[in-house]
C-alpha cells in the first residue's frame, strides 16, 4: 500500500519534470533576465516580403485561352516552350487587389468557363489550384507579394499536330537503312 502511494505521488512529478526537460531541450524554454521572465523565439523572424511594383504595361505574350486574367492585373512574365508531345506555357501577373478577391474571381471563372478543379491547396499564405479543361492542365498559384498579389499560371497542353515529330514506323530502324539482305 505504501509503495502504491509513493508511486502515485511521484508519477505526476516525474511526468512534469520530463515535460519541462523536453520543452527546454526543444528550445521553447523561458529565460530569466534581471528577475523578469522573457520568452525567446526558437527561430529568427523571417525578413518581410518585398513588394514588387506594379508595372505600367504587360510584357509581350498571351493570356491562357479560356482562363481570364484578373481585371486590372499586369502580365509580368510569359514563357511558352515545346516539350516533346506537350507545350508548356507560364504566365505571371501582378495585381493590387486583395488575395481573397482574386481567389473568388478564379473560383467563379473555373465554374463559368468549364474548368474542372482537380485539387486545391493552401500553404504559407498561397492558394494553389490544379484545374483541367479537356487535355489542358493548369496549375494556378495565388500568392501575396507585399501589397500586391502574384497570379502564376502554368499550363501544359498537347502540341499542335504540325509541331509534333512523327514516330518512325514499327520495325523501321535507321541502322538498317540501305542494307539489303536480298541480292
Amino acid at each position: 500500500m505504501r509503495a502504491a502511494l509513493i508511486t502515485a505521488l511521484l508519477a505526476p512529478a516525474l511526468l512534469l519534470a520530463g515535460f519541462a526537460v523536453g520543452w527546454v531541450m526543444a528550445g521553447e524554454g523561458w529565460e530569466l533576465t534581471r528577475g523578469e521572465e522573457r520568452r525567446e523565439p526558437s527561430a529568427p523572424e523571417p525578413p518581410p516580403a518585398t513588394s514588387p511594383r506594379l508595372p505600367a504595361r504587360d510584357v509581350s505574350g498571351a493570356d491562357i485561352p479560356g482562363l481570364p486574367r484578373y481585371p486590372g492585373s499586369v502580365r509580368v512574365a510569359y514563357v511558352r516552350e515545346p516539350q516533346g508531345e506537350l507545350v508548356w506555357t507560364e504566365v505571371e501577373y501582378l495585381t493590387e487587389a486583395r488575395l481573397e478577391r482574386v481567389r473568388e474571381f478564379y473560383r467563379d471563372a473555373f465554374r463559368t468557363k468549364g474548368w474542372a478543379v482537380g485539387d486545391v491547396g493552401f500553404s504559407q499564405g498561397a492558394w494553389v489550384y490544379f484545374v483541367m479543361d479537356g487535355e489542358r492542365e493548369v496549375i494556378l498559384e495565388l500568392q501575396p507579394r507585399g501589397r500586391l498579389v502574384e497570379v502564376d499560371m502554368e499550363m501544359t497542353e498537347p502540341a499542335p499536330p504540325a509541331a509534333r515529330q512523327p514516330a518512325p514506323p514499327p520495325g523501321d530502324d535507321a541502322d538498317d537503312a540501305g542494307d539489303d539482305d536480298e541480292d
